[in-house]
């Protein structure tokens, strides 16, 4: 099951007008889990209106559910969404595109430090990967690594 989350306060829900309450989703996850259905979890990182705090608070939240899978998302708006005339056309923004570097350090970071704790990287392997499929996990993970 893939919940998107999105983002690890409140505040930042409500910004994006998501229409529910993290104290729902840390209780809903955990029951979700205890009913034996492996959850995934989608976030958001790197909002205009999003602090690094806030961002460190995502990482967090994702780090402490009962979850199999994390994926961070830099934030990223199409043309012709009210997201696209609020923070990039009108304003004169590049936040369309994964090419600022520091964000996509956070999100390596928010990777790595997810799936490299050990109980979670032995149920990454254990749960779905072929030994050719590990092969190539630690060929994506070296790039991550080395940039």
């Amino acid at each position: 099951l893939c919940l998107p989350v999105e983002f690890g306060t409140q505040r930042m829900l409500d910004v994006v007008n998501k229409k529910t309450d993290l104290e729902k989703i840390k209780k809903i996850i955990p029951l979700v889990e205890k009913n034996r259905i492996k959850a995934s979890c989608f976030f958001i990182i790197g909002h205009p209106e999003e602090t690094l705090e806030e961002i460190k608070e995502t990482i967090k939240l994702a780090k402490s559910l009962p979850i199999s899978r994390a994926y961070f998302s830099i934030f990223k708006t199409l043309p012709g969404s009210p997201d696209y005339y609020k923070y990039g056309k009108e304003k004169g923004r590049l936040i369309f595109s994964d090419g600022n570097k520091k964000i996509k350090k956070i999100q390596r970071y928010a990777l790595l430090s997810f799936y490299f704790r050990p109980k979670q990287l032995l149920t990454v392997i254990h749960d779905n990967l072929s030994f050719s499929q590990f092969k190539g996990l630690l060929k994506i993970i070296s790039k991550f690594i080395i940039g």
